[in-house]
């Protein structure tokens, strides 16, 4: 194998290797997008259940201390209740 035969080797094997590496990112952005899907899909359950809960014990609203609190966390809003 001469000298160009190697740096073609070698060309190629970055060219395969970057282009798992691509491959790799898709994959976690794609896994990301699915998680932040799944986030507003519990975040609107949660939402759900405690409608249903004020439906069902009007006077939880009253006895319980309910905050609302923002986390810096992009424009996420985390939701916490203590009874």
């Amino acid at each position: 194998m001469n000298e160009l035969e190697r740096v073609g080797a070698s060309v190629g094997n970055l060219l395969l290797q970057s282009s798992r590496v691509a491959f790799e990112e898709e994959k976690i952005q794609s896994a990301k997008v699915r998680l932040e899907s799944m986030d507003a899909i519990f975040e609107g359950f949660i939402d759900g259940l405690e409608c249903l809960y004020y439906e069902l014990d009007p006077c939880y609203s009253f006895s319980v201390k309910y905050t609302r609190q923002l986390t810096i966390n992009g424009s996420k809003n985390r939701r916490s209740f203590t009874p």
